[in-house]
This record gives C-alpha cells, structure tokens and sequence, in this order.
C-alpha cells in the first residue's frame, strides 16, 4: 500500500491522508499525483519515504509519499 500525505490548502482534496493500492502496476509520481486531482507542475515537493523524489520515477508498491505545495520564504 501507498501510503500518501498531502500538505498544503492549496488543493481541494477532501482526504488529505489516504491508502493507495497500486494494484502491482508501475505507477509514476507525475501520474499517482494526477489522479488526485493535483497538476503535478504545481506541486512544490514530492517525497518517497522521506526523500525527495522526481516526477517521472515509479513510486514503489508499499511506501510513504508526500505532496507538499511550493515553498516560498527565505
């Protein structure tokens, strides 16, 4: 299971903590993030098992992913 965290209340998502089963499919970020309703260009930082990750890598069959919006300050 995939685990997922959603930050932020930039996005309308009504479960911001949810269960994903992947089914035994290889599932990029870019589109796990899609199918919740997030552009994934608008996403600031996306985590896998606590480090950060690109857009196109497969999100592993059982893990911890994090969508965070974009950060901005200094």
């Amino acid at each position: 299971m995939v685990q997922v965290h959603i930050f932020g209340a930039l996005w309308p998502i009504p479960q911001k903590d949810q269960e994903l089963d992947l089914g035994g499919r290889e599932v990029r970020v870019r589109d796990l993030v899609a199918s919740l309703g997030i552009d994934p260009e608008e996403a600031g930082i996306v985590t896998i098992d606590g480090r950060q990750c690109q857009l196109d890598e497969i999100v592993p069959a059982s893990c911890r992913l994090c969508i965070f919006p974009p950060l901005s300050g200094g």
